[in-house]
């Protein structure tokens, strides 16, 4: 049997606490806020799936996403067959909107068919080619003492890439990062303003770090601002990393006929999962930008996921943002294929599906 059916859907919120504080231009995160999807299908096969919509970041609250969950998107895919392109069908022609909330369940596909066929879902994703992923550590907005120990401590414990969150103050961003690349001269070092600057501000931003060997400048100016963006990146030798301009498949293929950045960052939440994030792949392959493989950050279900897209990845030239249970006291949700050693994120076995437990979050 090669296709099976949903029998049964269920959710459950979870929420833990971040060991420190997690500051953006958009606001400050002291929990990660995570809505669990589980699918059961006619076999008795379950998958389990996740979303973090993260306000801060993204605007759209957890409640707003459960409701959707709730009154829409759980309900239109009960009875269908458990297929990526089959769900999301049902799913958009119950809402058009949403993505956050379609997110859950598609993860939830992916690790359920993934369980129901033996494959994993790096396997279902088109086949992995690494078994290792490079991770960032991403060094919330905090005090440039702060800033620095936890810099310090990223680095000894093994990442080779740090992100420093700007976009408040721009005397302030040039100085730690002359800090940051003082302390630690053979990092790569990249930055994120979150849209904080204006497109004048960027600029001189840029004129100022163009020393500093930056890896990386996401997302400096609002997120609507495409042909600004794409000035700026005419007029610096930073690479660009869109990240909040990113959201859909058609803002893929608007950045990508702009010219307007450098590297796509890719959260499997935002176009919707995996299977709209694959199209993004797709987008971004066709037009030869990179992918880096962001996070929100979520718990230990759909970073699993987005490691198993980042195995099928035809290159990686940029550690990836799969970091958020290591930011949190414990995590809700384990995996026994995956595990995180000295910045990085490897894969130990080829376990079907995500390889991750599907009954801790509901025994809360």
């Amino acid at each position: 049997m090669t296709s099976t059916t949903i029998v049964a859907t269920e959710h459950v919120l979870a929420r833990r606490r971040l060991r420190s504080s997690f500051s953006i231009f958009g606001g400050d995160t002291d929990y990660v806020e995570s809505i669990f999807v589980r699918l059961t299908d006619e076999c008795g096969c379950v998958g389990i799936g996740e979303t973090t919509p993260m306000p801060a970041y993204s605007g759209v609250t957890v409640a707003e996403t459960e409701k959707a969950l709730m009154k829409s998107l759980l309900p239109a895919v009960r009875g269908k067959l458990a297929a990526p392109r089959v769900l999301h069908a049902a799913m958009d022609a119950a809402d058009s909107r949403n993505a956050l909330a379609k997110a859950a369940i598609d993860i939830a596909c992916f690790d359920l068919l993934g369980r129901h066929l033996g494959a994993s879902a790096a396997e279902l994703l088109g086949g992995p080619l690494r078994d290792e992923v490079p991770l960032v550590w991403v060094v919330g907005y905090m005090s440039i003492d702060s800033l620095l120990a936890e810099a310090a401590e990223a680095v000894h414990q093994g990442y080779r890439t740090l992100k420093l969150k700007v976009g408040r103050d721009p005397v302030r961003d040039v100085e730690i990062v002359r800090q940051v690349r003082r302390g630690w001269p053979s990092i790569k070092l990249r930055i994120d303003a979150n849209q904080g600057y204006d497109p004048e501000t960027a600029l001189m931003v840029c004129e100022k770090l163009a020393d500093a060997d930056l890896e990386l400048l996401e997302q400096p100016i609002a997120s609507g601002m495409i042909q600004e963006l794409a000035a700026l990146r005419a007029r610096t030798e930073i690479p660009i990393e869109a990240d909040e301009s990113l959201q859909t498949l058609a803002d893929a293929r608007e950045l990508a006929a702009a010219a307007a950045c450098d590297v796509f960052n890719l959260k499997i939440l935002k176009p919707g999962g995996l299977f709209r994030a694959q199209q993004v792949v797709a987008v971004a392959e066709a037009a030869g930008i990179p992918v880096m493989i962001g996070s929100m950050p979520e718990l230990g279900v759909a970073t699993a996921a987005g490691f198993h897209l980042a195995r099928t990845l035809g290159t990686l030239p940029y550690a990836c943002e799969l970091m958020g249970p290591q930011m949190v006291e414990s995590d809700v949700v384990t995996s026994s294929s995956i595990r995180f050693s000295s910045g990085t994120l490897r894969s130990v076995a080829d376990a079907p599906g995500l390889a991750v437990n599907t009954e801790l979050p509901w025994q809360e």
